[in-house]
């Protein structure tokens, strides 16, 4: 147990009256942020929450969710904020399955006073107790309950913040929810650095927005940096940094945007290692790498290509109904099931997912190796490779893809195909091309499991 002054009352004792918090009607400096830790921390206990506790909460992003936190970390309690979208009985079943004491609703911590009677508790923290569990997103499978200590989010961030300088009066914009890392990300960056966490409205443009609110540093997957680059062609003046990360991003779209000057930079993360672990300095080395190892993290690849991974930001374990599946080998190294390669410079490419491979006709197939050279095709924006069953091959790859100037008649997948095979062998080469549903193109990570019974239901064969 290492306890430590509490990010949060650090940043408000030397930077009392910065913005801590800013939302469309309301700002939260570091000194009122700090206080309202206190009383929520209070109201917590008012309900049974206490040190080892584990609860639950759904929620889209706002200042309550982000001070709940804060008092959770300071109780020694553990928050699990529950994806918004998931209905009444995925949130039930989360729940249960991380054994938490409690579920909670926002509205109860958006009244009330402060209980005079209370003895406000100490503003320090346990750097290694059980800060948060957030689940994955499920898209391949059955989300996993990933348990995170709050060393992991401070280390996460410190090694972030190394990389890419933030400092008071920086202003990070949380596009993506607090149920996903990397919105907690953006949540320990601001903190340690007394900056400021803006939070839109929802829905809101992300160009609009930016450019009315001085905007500095903003954390976007590849759909949200489409769109924005579509509603927006100059960079904003007050724009520092743009955070790329998630999935694999058109290297045409990225490449357009960095030489009109456009602070894009890429990054490799997982929520097993608190968000972050590669991110670039800069894009000299161009924009389809992740970039390297942040201080705090360490990467290699096996003989498969495997890249593993280990370091301060390392989660506790996947929850279970015995305790933790730490999910580690021998050597402490996390096999994260994505393939990759390491430049001579140290510099990491990511090439997709082992467990998406699939064999056709005896060859191994990595749908995200298509999907890397698709989207090197200008028209093509977006692409999803998943496979379908095929009487002679066993398995075959179709592609799903968007582009904004992809109409009905340009539609060609023999242009396309023709484009793949001046990189790919012939088998590789996907049978059909099919429009991308309207959904998955709006949504920050693909379903595949959705997409690949679409495309079996559509199959010729």
């Amino acid at each position: 147990m290492t306890v430590l002054t509490c990010p949060l009352a650090r940043a408000a004792a030397l930077h009392p009256q910065a913005v801590a918090i800013a939302e469309p009607n309301r700002q939260l400096t570091y000194s009122q942020l700090d206080r309202m830790a206190t009383l929520f921390g209070n109201r917590l206990r008012d309900r049974g929450v206490g040190p080892g506790d584990r609860f639950t909460i759904q929620s889209e992003n706002s200042s309550e969710l982000i001070i709940l936190m804060w008092a959770a970390f300071r109780l020694g309690a553990t928050i699990c904020i529950i994806n918004p979208r998931w209905p009444q009985s995925t949130t039930k079943q989360a729940s249960q399955s991380i054994a938490a004491k409690t579920h909670l609703e926002l509205i109860e911590f958006r009244a009330g006073d402060e209980v005079a009677h209370h003895e406000t508790f100490p503003a320090t923290v346990d750097d290694d107790c059980l800060a948060t569990i957030v689940f994955s997103s499920g898209s391949s499978g059955k989300p996993k309950a990933i348990a995170l200590d709050l060393s992991a989010h401070l280390a996460n961030a410190t090694g972030a913040n190394e990389n890419l300088p933030l400092t008071v009066g920086d202003r990070w914009l949380l596009a993506l929810p607090l149920c996903h890392v990397a919105g907690l990300g953006v949540v320990f960056r601001c903190v340690l650095a007394a900056a400021t966490i803006v939070i839109p409205p929802r829905p809101f443009l992300l160009a609009d927005f930016v450019r009315d609110h001085a905007i500095t540093h903003v954390s976007v997957v590849p759909t949200q940096l489409r769109d924005w680059l579509e509603q927006q062609a100059t960079v904003p003046s007050t724009l520092k940094t743009v955070l790329l990360g998630g999935s694999h991003w058109s290297v045409p779209m990225v490449e357009k945007a960095v030489q009109v000057g456009w602070p894009i930079f890429t990054t490799y993360g997982l929520s097993e290692m608190a968000s972050q672990v590669c991110t670039t300095s800069g894009l000299k080395y161009g924009v389809g790498t992740s970039g390297q190892p942040l201080n705090g993290r360490e990467l290699k690849l096996n003989s498969d290509g495997e890249i593993l991974v280990r370091g301060d930001t390392l989660f506790r374990g996947y929850v279970t109904s015995s305790g933790f599946d730490h999910a580690v080998d021998r050597e402490g190294w996390f096999h994260t099931r994505d393939r990759g390669f390491v430049d001579a410079e140290g510099y990491l490419s990511v090439l997709g997912r082992m467990d998406l491979m699939f064999i056709s006709g005896g060859e191994n197939i990595y749908p995200e190796e298509i999907e890397i050279e698709l989207l090197k095709v200008p028209e093509i924006e977006q692409a999803v490779v998943v496979s379908v069953d095929d009487e002679t091959y066993g398995k075959r790859p179709v592609a799903f893809v968007h582009g904004r100037s992809i109409t009905v008649d340009s539609f060609d997948p023999e242009v396309w195909r023709k484009c793949l095979a001046t990189t790919l062998p012939s088998f590789k080469l996907p049978d059909r091309f099919l429009p991308l549903p309207e959904d998955q193109v709006k949504a920050m990570k693909y379903d595949r499991v959705e997409l690949t019974l679409l495309a079996n239901s559509t199959n010729d064969s």
